[in-house]
């Protein structure tokens, strides 16, 4: 999913248009259906499950998840208890942290988020 997750929005940044951005969102809500379906059955995909790797995509993942921010702030807590027993890296819920609060029009703790605007 991380590697889909990723070419779909390379894609978007090569092109900037409107079919890429619209392969993202569906590929956003595939993506969060799934991840959903995981933490409901298995909790936080931590290192323990899913390894370094899986951890970090899972984190990935739920960073795009921007078409549910109920999921996203279910998340959040999940990873910071999981990033407490070492399970997942601080560095993700700094990032989900601040991509939740930027959604909620709230100044962000660790400005990891920006804006690509046509005024720059």
């Amino acid at each position: 999913m991380e590697r889909a997750d990723q070419a779909a929005r390379e894609a978007w940044l090569r092109e900037r248009g409107a079919l890429q951005m619209t392969n993202v969102m569906e590929l956003d809500h595939r993506h969060t259906t799934r991840m959903k379906e995981i933490v409901r059955g298995h909790g936080w995909p931590g290192k323990s499950m899913a390894g370094k790797d899986g951890a970090h995509a899972a984190g990935l993942l739920v960073q795009h998840a921007t078409q549910d921010q109920e999921f996203m702030k279910q998340c959040l807590c999940l990873m910071e208890r999981a990033v407490d027993r070492g399970e997942a890296p601080a560095s993700e819920a700094a990032y989900l942290l601040d991509r939740v609060r930027v959604q909620e029009g709230r100044p962000q703790v660790f400005g990891t988020q920006f804006r690509d605007t046509p005024d720059g």
